[in-house]
């Protein structure tokens, strides 16, 4: 299905709303094929916002695509801007928008190396979910090393409160802080009571 011309004329608004009819008529009846019909009605949508309709306001645009095609505004919101920020020549065609969707908060550069790394893998959606938050990625730009585990470990241990902590892991604990931390000091560092009894609930 085409949701925008290919030869750089510009829709009229009304083959715009029927063309967002039609996608409409397509989300009811073909179950199968909705990774497709995202890119549809995304490039549809941006069509409308950036040509067709481009003298209305967004928010009336997306109103009228909602009231077209039956999808909600919440989904209108994420097709359009997968759209927006994912160019057509970035997109893989044997990745899903699910996938793309992952990448589409990335720099155009970012998006095509993890895009590739996922198409030749054959990774599916959870599995470059995975990758993107292995590294934890930057803004839009960057990303930074894979942490060490050491790293991962006291990331998940801060994060603890208490009384989620064991009376002999806190033990073990705090004899890890006097022999690493507190060595040289003159004061040694004692488990409280009150500390031990919340570990213990």
């Amino acid at each position: 299905m085409t949701s925008s011309p290919t030869d750089g004329s510009v829709l009229s608004e009304t083959v715009w709303a029927a063309v967002g009819r039609d996608l409409g008529m397509h989300r009811l009846s073909h179950h199968g094929e909705r990774s497709a019909l995202m890119w549809d009605v995304g490039d549809w949508l941006l069509n409308g916002e950036d040509s067709v309709l481009k003298h209305k306001k967004k928010s009336a645009i997306r109103e009228l695509a909602c009231k077209l095609t039956g999808y909600s505004k919440h989904t209108l919101t994420m097709a359009v801007s997968v759209s927006r920020k994912v160019q057509p020549s970035i997109r893989i065609d044997g990745l899903s928008w699910w996938h793309h969707l992952s990448v589409s908060h990335l720099h155009p550069d970012h998006q095509v190396e993890w895009l590739t790394r996922a198409a030749e893998s054959e990774w599916s959606v959870v599995r470059l979910r995975g990758e993107l938050r292995a590294v934890d990625t930057i803004g839009s730009s960057a990303t930074k090393p894979k942490l060490q585990a050491s790293d991962r470990v006291v990331k998940q241990l801060i994060q603890l409160s208490r009384d989620q902590i064991s009376t002999s892991s806190l033990a073990d604990l705090v004899a890890w802080w006097q022999r690493e931390i507190a060595l040289g000091d003159s004061e040694t560092v004692t488990i409280q009571p009150d500390l031990v009894d919340a570990a213990e609930h």
